[in-house]
């Protein structure tokens, strides 16, 4: 389990996302998700080409999990889903943590429906 409830929020919100297509999360990606940064480079399964793939599976799993959260205004869902990114932004150092922030950063439609 991650230190922080925040992180496991997303990772949750990461599987939720994948199983709308019938897509999972494997244990050496998830085990990577709560991977602190600063022992990144001492992973074995780090590489920047697994890094780039698991960036977008996550990402496109997170579009997936908003959207179906926050459908027709759920604004309740939306300042959850914001509260957490907050508390990772402010807690975090796993891997998720930078995903999500890239996510946050690069969805327009996210930051405009809080």
């Amino acid at each position: 389990m991650s230190e922080h409830p925040c992180e496991e929020f997303f990772i949750r919100k990461i599987k939720e996302g994948l199983a709308i297509h019938s897509e999972v999360l494997a244990p050496e990606e998830e085990k990577l998700l709560r991977t602190h940064v600063s022992v990144l480079s001492e992973t074995p399964s780090f590489s920047p080409v697994k890094a780039q793939s698991l960036q977008q599976k996550c990402t496109s799993a997170l579009n997936e999990s908003y959207a179906r959260d926050t459908t027709r205004g759920n604004r309740e869902a939306a300042v959850e889903w914001r509260t957490n990114n907050e508390k990772l932004y402010e807690h975090s150092q796993c891997v998720v943590s930078g995903i999500v922030q890239n996510w946050y950063l690069a969805d327009d439609l996210y930051s405009s429906q809080v």
